[in-house]
């Protein structure tokens, strides 16, 4: 189940807009690797040169049909993935910054990932679509629930509930539920 629960936190950090009162009292969800304090707009060799005292390699690449450039981040410690994000540069500057913050391998995830992967691609049509994010909190006495509710102009909506019980509850379990709706559904 705690594999089930990674796989949620990668949908959190992709989907977050926003936090209500309650996340923000928690800590924030700590990268793979530590990456140092690099913002948008410095130095590329400022960039570089913090990215080397974290990271095995940096490679940097061309990107098609541009003159900007990537540096791909390798983590020291190879448990950690192959890839663990990139920095973007046009010229000398930061132009984006990208890196992974959770991951796993376990199978259970994967299958999460692609009920999602699935059930997007059937709601979107496999097209670029916008959606609304809005997310609540529900504290329970047992549980702690998390919803993330994405919702599209065709009407349908998608829902992720992460549910993650008190210390202590032996009959509950950390779960992750991916539900849709299509036309009024009254309580998402």
């Amino acid at each position: 189940m705690k594999s089930r629960a990674l796989l949620c936190t990668s949908i959190l950090v992709l989907l977050l807009s926003g936090v209500s009162s309650s996340q923000e009292r928690e800590q924030a969800i700590p990268p793979l690797i530590a990456w140092p304090p690099l913002h948008v707009g410095m130095e590329k060799q400022e960039a570089l040169r913090k990215m080397s005292s974290c990271c095995q390699k940096i490679t940097e690449i061309g990107i098609q049909g541009s003159t900007d450039t990537a540096g791909i981040v390798l983590p020291r410690d190879p448990r950690v993935g192959d890839i663990s994000g990139a920095v973007y540069f046009r010229g000398n500057k930061v132009a984006g910054i990208a890196r992974d913050v959770s991951g796993s391998a376990a199978p259970e995830v994967y299958e999460n990932g692609m009920a999602l992967y699935r059930l997007l691609t059937s709601v979107t049509r496999g097209q670029p679509t916008a959606a609304m994010i809005r997310m609540t909190t529900v504290e329970a006495t047992n549980a702690t629930t998390r919803y993330i509710t994405l919702s599209f102009t065709n009407g349908k909506q998608v829902k992720i509930e992460v549910s993650n019980p008190d210390p202590g509850q032996k009959n509950l379990v950390q779960s992750v539920v991916l539900s849709e709706c299509e036309g009024t559904c009254a309580d998402w």
